[in-house]
Formats: structure tokens, C-alpha cells, sequence
């Protein structure tokens, strides 16, 4: 009777000691299952995360290629002007070099000399006011192509500026859509 007893005993000990051994199983099991729960719900915030900067990245990309763009509009305008201002002194130059020739011819004629050729006082008088005209026309031309070489350089410096900017936006760019392929990349890997 003592050995079954014993034995009875020893069945509860070992029972109890399975129970213990299922209970702790089933604490791990449940400790692992909350472990991953916790590593799905940082995924999740992670991945929720990247979507927001991915978003953000996107919307700097589009930002930069339509200020791009309107930075390259403001260069074609500028250069269209360039070009219009560079055909006007070529004109004016053409002009200037009239009235030189005009002014080189009569530059060895003299009031005597203007007297003495023509009939009439008024026709002296008329000869005079022609001068007095081309000299007058001179100073407006040089003023006319000075004022567009000034433009045309104050033209030149913005057009530099807007390539400058151009370029500083393309790096830019790159720069963006460098980061918005990492971004994606950690998004798939996530």
C-alpha cells in the first residue's frame, strides 16, 4: 500500500511538474507572441513612416521639376530677349557707322566753306540746321546703343543667374530622387 502510495505521489509530482512544464511553454509562447506583436507594430509605424516621407519626397520632386521647368521657361525668355537685343545694336551699329561716315564727310567743310557754296543765306542757314541735325543724331544713336548694351548685359546676368539656379535645381533633384529610391527600397524590404 505504501508503494502504491508512493507511486500515487510520485504520479501527482510528475503531473504537477508537466503542469508546470506546460504552463511555463505556454508563458513563453505567449511572451514570444507579444514580442511579435511588438515587432509588427513597429514595422507597421515604420512602414506608415516611410510612406509619409516617400509622400513628402514626392511632393519636393514635383515641386523641383515645376520650378524647374519655370526656371527654363524664364531661360528661353531671357535668351529670345538676348537675341533680339544683340540683332538691335547690330542695327544701331550699322546706323553708327552711317553717321561716321556722314560726319567723316563733312568734316573738312567750314562755315566759310558753307557760305561760299551756296547761293543763299537760307540755303547756308539750311546746310547749318543739317549738321546741327546729324550731330544731334549722333548723340541719340550712341545713347540708343549704349542704353541696349546696357540691357543686354543686365539680360546676360540674369540669364547666368537663372542657369546658375537651373543647375543648383537639377542637383537637387537628383538629390530627391536619389532619396526617394532609398526610400523605396526600405519600404520593400520592410
Amino acid at each position: 500500500a505504501l508503494a502504491k502510495q508512493n507511486a500515487s505521489a510520485q504520479a501527482l509530482i510528475d503531473n504537477q511538474n508537466e503542469k508546470n512544464r506546460l504552463d511555463s511553454l505556454a508563458a513563453d509562447v505567449i511572451n514570444k507572441y507579444q514580442a511579435l506583436k511588438e515587432v509588427q507594430h513597429t514595422l507597421s509605424d515604420e512602414l506608415s513612416s516611410l510612406d509619409d516621407e516617400i509622400a513628402t519626397t514626392t511632393k519636393t520632386i514635383n515641386s523641383v521639376l515645376q520650378e524647374s521647368t519655370d526656371t527654363q521657361n524664364a531661360i528661353d525668355q531671357i535668351n529670345n530677349k538676348v537675341l533680339l537685343k544683340q540683332q538691335e545694336i547690330s542695327e544701331q551699329k550699322k546706323a553708327v557707322s552711317a553717321y561716321v561716315q556722314a560726319v567723316y564727310s563733312q568734316k573738312d567743310v567750314s562755315v566759310l566753306d558753307l557760305l561760299l557754296s551756296n547761293q543763299t543765306f537760307a540755303d547756308t542757314l539750311s546746310d547749318i540746321d543739317n549738321v546741327q541735325s546729324l550731330e544731334s543724331t549722333g548723340q541719340v544713336l550712341f545713347a540708343s546703343m549704349n542704353a541696349a548694351s546696357a540691357e543686354l548685359k543686365s539680360q546676360q546676368d540674369i540669364f547666368q543667374t537663372k542657369q546658375t539656379r537651373l543647375a543648383r535645381l537639377l542637383v537637387e533633384l537628383k538629390k530627391q530622387q536619389d532619396t526617394l529610391e532609398e526610400q523605396q527600397q526600405n519600404k520593400r524590404f520592410l
